[in-house]
């Protein structure tokens, strides 16, 4: 037997659900009937409900971690950076980078910590 339960998300920034992911042991939890196309474009303060189906193969405890991917709003320019060959003790070396917000929404930077030692 199975049953169907209603995962609801609610954004309070405009954004883009990509899809849903189902991480378990068993395959017991699927996407269920009725749900959205993906991608899925949220408003602020806009309800997405999303079926989960829950059917056991059997008896016990199942657990399942669902996650709901949203199209990014952070672009970090180069996703890689390399500094080569270093030879130890001769200075610092650096390298930059660029974070440009590709989402709808302004964004905020907060709470950012510098690297401890031996790094700057």
């Amino acid at each position: 037997s199975n049953i169907t339960k209603n995962l609801v998300f609610t954004d309070i920034i405009p954004s883009t659900i990509t899809g849903v992911n189902i991480v378990e042991s068993d395959k017991s939890f699927t996407l269920g009937p009725g749900q959205p196309p993906f991608p899925v474009t949220v408003s602020a303060n806009q309800t997405v409900t999303i079926p989960i189906t829950f059917s056991p193969q059997s008896v016990g405890t199942h657990t399942a971690t669902i996650s709901l991917t949203k199209q990014r709003m952070l672009k970090v320019s180069p996703p890689v950076i390399s500094f080569g060959g270093i030879v130890v003790s001769t200075g610092p070396v650096s390298a930059g980078l660029t974070l440009t917000n590709v989402g709808a929404t302004a964004l905020t930077w907060g709470n950012m910590l510098k690297p401890a030692a031996p790094y700057t």
